[in-house]
């Protein structure tokens, strides 16, 4: 037994370090270091993990509530790779979407308990403060080309991509920290946010975290992160809010904040950011902006294409990582629609369970302990707007926070159980 625990905690240990790195990939592993070695180190930690959880309980494995839709998704995955006219592309795509899933099966083998699991919060947090610091001060401070210098695709001095602009701001960057785009970014300072709301006061400087991490958020301009967000809050923490039951010194601490961000945006950026994120916002309202407008409608053109084409356009044939090997490529804003264009009707709702079981739990009377549902809520919500499945790090955490819920539900239930029997021995 002792055996056992000593050779998980090399698990957890390596769980710690992907938590820290998995957010600084791309601009560290991805740009400033080439090599196909270095891209898939994600990978091999994963395999490793799995492999040491099976030696440590000598093969058996528990696949937990959501193993068998997550292994469905990993079958229907596979058979449209093998079936896909382009291997090449289709193979990176079922490592996308299969090798972040792992972590589900690594975190409930683990042997963790409620320390660990705070201890993962805690660092997830840290480092999530320290990446809207350095993302902010990129984007203003050292501007656009601090990335086309360190290898960023570049277009004429600028990034080649328009998402890291806003309309009518062509050339200030929008905060992306160490991710592919802000949009990304905006996701995972989001998931920092809901994790810190839950644990708040636990963790020290919690407001001046909170404060770092929603500059972070709203410099990222992702309008779907930051709608994302509010509504995931106010989810979790409805019980509060209908109660009115929310600490004092918040509706004291909220606009100092704001004053704060608005002199310092006033005197260091002459009201660049205010500018905007009102610029964003109002011509989001008004379907101004041509990338609201091209989210919206795709909320309900790429139907007709879906209904005609029930098992999928053929794998390899769409989405963000196609574009870029191939010109003949099915682009869809929508996540939803990307999976159904990927594996056809069927396929997409497999892989939407885990997800939904998630929203699930954190609509349920006892959400509070579903942090990770919680996350889901937020996940799914920029799913219907943004492209972002295909994103290897957001998959990742994800899956890490849900495999997170059923550990905690599992520990809960185990301390009932023996409470319950105590006091029934007491009780003789």
């Amino acid at each position: 037994m002792t055996g056992t625990k000593s050779v998980l905690t090399i698990v957890r240990k390596f769980i710690l370090l992907m938590v820290i790195l998995m957010p600084i990939h791309n601009m560290v592993f991805a740009t400033l270091i080439h090599g196909t070695i270095d891209n898939i180190w994600r990978d091999v930690l994963l395999i490793i993990c799995i492999a040491i959880s099976l030696l440590a309980n000598n093969g058996r494995f528990s696949l937990g509530k959501l193993g068998v839709p997550i292994l469905l998704s990993w079958i229907v995955c596979l058979i449209y790779m093998f079936s896909s006219d382009r291997p090449d592309v289709a193979t990176n795509l079922a490592r996308t979407y299969i090798m972040p899933t792992i972590i589900y099966f690594i975190i409930i083998n683990s042997g963790a308990n409620n320390k660990y699991l705070n201890l993962i919060e805690n660092i997830f947090v840290y480092v999530a403060v320290v990446l809207s610091i350095f993302g902010v001060f990129q984007a203003f401070v050292l501007g656009d080309s601090f990335l086309v210098k360190i290898g960023y695709d570049s277009l004429d001095g600028h990034l080649a991509s328009n998402s890291f602009y806003i309309s009518n701001f062509y050339g200030i960057q929008r905060t992306a920290s160490t991710f592919a785009s802000p949009n990304i970014c905006g996701v995972y300072f989001g998931m920092a946010i809901l994790i810190l709301s839950t644990n708040f006061g636990k963790i020290k400087q919690s407001t001046l975290f909170m404060f770092i991490l929603v500059l972070g958020l709203v410099t990222t301009f992702s309008r779907s992160a930051i709608l994302g967000t509010v509504v995931a809050l106010a989810v979790y923490h409805r019980r509060k809010l209908v109660r009115l039951r929310i600490n004092l010194r918040y509706v004291f601490i909220l606009p100092i904040i704001i004053v704060i961000v608005i002199l310092i945006d006033s005197i260091f950026l002459n009201g660049l950011i205010a500018n905007m994120i009102f610029s964003s916002f109002s011509s989001t309202a008004g379907m101004t902006d041509s990338s609201a407008t091209k989210h919206v409608s795709d909320l309900w053109e790429p139907i007709e294409e879906i209904l005609a084409n029930p098992w999928g356009l053929g794998f390899g044939h769409n989405g963000p990582i196609v574009a870029g090997q191939y010109t003949d490529v099915n682009l869809v804003e929508s996540s939803i629609y990307l999976l159904m264009y990927d594996f056809g009707i069927l396929g997409g709702v497999i892989f939407l369970l885990p997800y939904l079981n998630g929203l699930f739990h954190a609509l349920g009377r006892n959400n509070l302990i579903y942090k990770g549902g919680t996350i889901c809520i937020l996940v799914l919500f920029t799913y219907l707007v943004l492209p972002n499945v295909e994103t290897y790090e957001l998959l990742f955490f994800t899956f890490l926070f849900i495999g997170m819920d059923e550990v905690r539900v599992s520990i809960n239930k185990r301390e009932k159980f023996f409470f319950n029997n105590n006091e029934t021995k007491i009780s003789d």
